[in-house]
């Protein structure tokens, strides 16, 4: 059995077939530990997985600051029925206290999906940068749920983790 592709310690210029690479820019700096994104963009809003309203609520009763990066008015959602991959895409913001709210992340992950669910994870993290700016770094996760909690609770603990 194949093992999983797990974050990679560099940034990585991502594949998105069906969303372009990268899948979109980030213009603006998240004003949220947590920013669930949408799987692509529509007029004026996102489409997002419904499969990740579970996963905000449980991250809010963990105490994580979460949201949308578009407000609810804004948000279509994308409702796919039977055992297909999960897809999800997540900003991690410039004043996170990195590794609690990894752990957070995937303690949420462990109470929402079941672990052998299989997975497709995109997340950016925002830092920043020299001069002030925001830079964004793109990581990619494709496997089961439990090999995504591994590779979290593996970043949350290396201190050299971009996350």
């Amino acid at each position: 059995m194949r093992s999983p592709t797990l974050f990679s310690k560099q940034p990585m210029n991502v594949d998105f077939p069906s969303l372009g690479t990268p899948p979109f820019s980030l213009s603006e700096t998240f004003g949220h530990d947590v920013t669930l994104l949408p799987l692509e963009f529509t007029d004026g809003g996102g489409l997002y997985s419904e499969d990740i309203t579970e996963l905000a609520k449980e991250l809010r009763r963990s105490d994580v600051d979460v949201a949308y990066l578009h407000e609810a008015g804004d948000r279509q959602w994308k409702v796919l029925k039977g055992e297909v991959t999960l897809e999800i895409l997540i900003g991690l913001g410039t004043s996170v206290a990195g590794s609690v709210i990894v752990m957070a992340l995937s303690a949420a992950l462990a109470k929402v999906f079941k672990p052998k669910r299989q997975v497709r994870c995109s997340l950016v993290k925002q830092r920043q940068g020299p001069r002030g700016e925001t830079e964004n770094l793109w990581f990619r996760y494709d496997g089961d749920v439990a090999g995504l909690q591994e590779a979290l609770a593996r970043a949350a603990e290396d201190e050299d983790s971009p996350l």
